[in-house]
């Protein structure tokens, strides 16, 4: 049976106090979609500002989170550095620009990525950027529609409800990293009980004989 995955990236900047950068980052996209067991790739733009300087800049993965069956890697200017090289050096020329990549290497676990990225200028470490990626998959059967359900709500607080043909259905909740909270769940009296899970973003899996859907789900 064919699957969708859904994957969503956002990515959140937050820079040094220097209001004299010499550089900036530029990131525009905010929505991929790609397939299990795919590499999806997320570029953007590093513009030299110093009209006058050839500058060497940094490039450095700080720190990231994800299910263990996924994979990254990233590009800088020059090269695209090994899987799971973090630190990565370039030149840019004066006003010159240059692109930058971040490859996300999906396995088969839905759950998410969170990775940081410092951008800094070689010669003042004072003078960077961090930008935070959050990436998340979840497959989707394209028969979805055929199952008939209505999950709701979304957020959710106590109890998340399933409207519809629940015969033979069970689910499995996964948290953000893709480890298994809850699992073989029957779906009884049409409604899950979640209020003993902490607050943040889970993955409701729905499983029958023919396959399953994954619904990305905010318990609050």
């Amino acid at each position: 049976m064919k699957r969708i995955v859904f994957i969503l990236f956002l990515a959140l900047t937050s820079s040094s106090l220097n209001a004299q950068s010499i550089f900036q980052t530029l990131f525009s996209s905010t929505n991929e979609q790609g397939q299990l067991g795919s590499m999806t790739e997320i570029t953007g733009l590093v513009i030299n500002n110093d009209c006058c300087t050839v500058n060497k800049f940094i490039q450095h993965v700080t720190s990231y989170e994800m299910p263990s069956d996924w994979l990254w890697s990233h590009c800088t200017p020059d090269m695209c550095l090994p899987t799971g090289d973090s630190l990565g050096y370039y030149y840019l020329m004066p006003s010159d620009t240059g692109q930058v990549s971040f490859r996300f290497y999906v396995g088969n676990t839905p759950g998410s990525a969170e990775m940081n990225i410092r951008f800094a200028d070689r010669d003042n470490l004072s003078d960077f950027q961090d930008i935070q990626f959050t990436v998340w998959a979840g497959a989707s059967d394209l028969q979805e529609s055929n199952w008939q359900l209505l999950i709701y709500p979304n957020p959710v607080n106590n109890f998340i409800h399933i409207e519809g043909d629940i015969s033979g259905l069970t689910c499995d909740l996964f948290d953000i990293r893709g480890k298994k909270l809850l699992t073989s769940l029957t779906v009884e009296g049409r409604r899950i009980n979640v209020s003993n899970i902490q607050s943040g973003i889970y993955f409701l899996a729905l499983q029958r004989p023919e396959g399953r859907i994954v619904r990305r789900i905010i318990i609050q």
